[in-house]
């Protein structure tokens, strides 16, 4: 098996010292990171600054860290049971069109909508019908008030807790105490790694409702016609352009697949023709595997003839799942953001 990288050298040496220990400049850059984003938080605590607040609920789901924490799939889950329940819904994303895509695909009936001023966004769903907004990676996002905060984590992350860019975090581990929900996502990780993750959580914040997640990956999805006419799919490239790309590799494993080349872009990256080229030329007849957040730029990019599929997954809820989506349910039935949410 063939494996092409196609980050940055140094965005690259970041991410394996996050799995490792990191040398003293990328530590002392995240000691002033962390400086500038303790003060931006103390702001909101202390109330020197004040965020807005919506006409409806408005039900984040979030992560310490930068991507991969199961932040999408999660919020597409909880944006689903909502809409079920009768709500009218809209999904918030920072504006990659990836994400607003993966949405789109997996709740069709659900407004989704992507920008950096998601407290416009929100006002503006609220005046045109929906009754809940849901913030796809919004923990970070105290501009807007916030009913409900969940946070996720990936269980199956074995690296360091250092803030950006010692570390993938983005804030301290005390961070979490702002929260009133975490859930624990588990990938390949055995159930015992949750458990050890979970016990922690339980005594460093009581009280806090903690939940545990299992992302599946439930088969390939064709993508274009010459994928559908395929009955036993054996793609020769699988793409990714995620924070964890091996985490998807290993999902394509869990399948029976094993795709001769593996292809690592950078998180959210664009596929340039020099790219392009490189994934047509090593897949040949078998086609192309993707994630679901690679589909769409894939689908522009590559040559329609090329059979492409995308992996589908689905959300899996274990221990603490039906309390935390009752708790979803019965904020999104506030009817003003001004009632507060109580967990």
């Amino acid at each position: 098996m063939n494996s092409l990288v196609l980050r940055g050298r140094r965005e690259d040496a970041i991410r394996r010292a996050w799995t490792g220990r990191p040398n003293a400049g990328l530590r002392a850059a995240a000691g002033a990171y962390g400086l500038g984003v303790d003060s931006w938080n103390l702001g909101w605590t202390v109330g020197l600054l004040m965020p807005a607040r919506c006409p409806v609920p408005v039900i984040s789901v979030g992560g310490l860290a930068v991507g991969g924490s199961g932040k999408t799939p999660i919020s597409g889950a909880v944006a689903r049971h909502l809409a079920d329940a009768g709500s009218e819904v809209t999904v918030l994303t920072a504006g990659f069109a990836d994400e607003v895509a993966v949405h789109a695909a997996a709740n069709p009936d659900v407004r989704v909508a992507g920008g950096r001023n998601r407290r416009a966004l929100a006002i503006e769903a609220a005046h045109e019908g929906s009754t809940v907004v849901v913030l796809d990676s919004g923990f970070q996002h105290r501009r807007l008030h916030r009913d409900l905060d969940i946070v996720t984590m990936l269980v199956d992350y074995r690296g360091n807790r250092r803030r950006l860019p010692a570390g993938p975090f983005r804030e301290r581990w005390a961070s979490l105490a702002r929260a009133d929900a975490t859930v624990l996502v588990r990938r390949q990780a055995p159930r015992t790694a949750a458990t050890y993750l979970y016990d922690e959580l339980q005594r460093a914040f009581p009280g806090m409702h903690v939940a545990t997640a299992r992302i599946l990956s439930s088969g390939l999805q064709p993508l274009t016609a010459a994928a559908r006419d395929i009955a036993d799919p054996k793609p020769e490239v699988a793409v990714a352009a995620i924070m964890w790309p091996d985490v998807f590799f290993g999902a394509l494993g869990e399948l029976g697949l094993s795709p001769g080349h593996q292809v690592a872009l950078a998180d959210h990256a664009s596929v340039d023709q020099s790219t392009t080229s490189a994934i047509v030329d090593r897949a040949g007849a078998g086609g192309v595997v993707c994630t679901g957040k690679d589909a769409a730029k894939l689908l522009a990019s590559l040559p329609p003839t090329l059979p492409i599929w995308s992996l589908a997954e689905r959300v899996v809820w274990e221990e603490g799942g039906d309390m935390l989506l009752e708790g979803v349910v019965r904020t999104a039935r506030l009817e003003t953001s001004e009632a507060g949410g109580e967990w």
